[in-house]
């Protein structure tokens, strides 16, 4: 049934509704540009796959809410796997240092560099919302000291320095799924 297809039309018939569809969910025009770009080489390439059971119009339409979902979830996944990847991070006064390992996001050194600079300002973002003492404990955790080195360098009990360790990493993981989007 691909012969009701008119794939020649479709630039000059639904590009401007596609467009305008893209750009209520996608706040970069070119980004909105290159989906629906994408949605018509799909649409172009799955031609032989149309039934006929709906328009074109709601066809190229299903397949952009596709390539749009693709998008969003291209770009959180993105964000998580920084986070995922990293192995190696290293604690100096109240900010943290993130170092990218081999296995990061991208083998390209410039976009991982940004990524990595994204997620650390994150991170160091979500310390502030620590207490003075989940922060000592967090450093002094993330820096591989025990809990025995910890609670007598603070002056504290195992169990306030196991409380004040747990409440420290709920709040970074609750503010980092929210900045960072780590809830996968």
């Amino acid at each position: 049934m691909s012969a009701q297809l008119q794939p020649e039309n479709w630039v000059n018939q639904y590009e401007t509704y596609l467009m305008n569809y893209t750009r209520n969910r996608i706040a970069d025009p070119n980004t909105a540009q290159d989906i629906v770009q994408d949605t018509f080489l799909a649409a172009f390439k799955n031609r032989g796959l149309f039934k006929g059971n709906a328009s074109e119009k709601t066809w190229l339409t299903a397949i952009l809410k596709n390539k749009i979902v693709d998008h969003y979830r291209q770009a959180n996944t993105f964000k998580g796997k920084g986070l995922r990847k990293t192995v190696s991070f290293s604690a100096f006064g109240s900010e943290h240092h993130l170092e990218p390992t081999e296995d990061s996001y991208e083998n390209n050194p410039v976009s991982r560099y940004i990524h990595f600079k994204e997620l650390e300002q994150t991170l160091n973002e979500g310390l502030k919302s620590l207490n003075g003492v989940e922060l000592k404990v967090y450093h002094l955790q993330s820096k591989g000291f025990d809990n025995d080195y910890i609670c007598d360098k603070l002056s504290i009990s195992k169990s306030h320095c196991w409380v004040a360790l747990h409440r420290a990493r709920r709040k970074l993981k609750a503010y980092l799924n929210t900045e960072w989007d780590l809830a996968s």
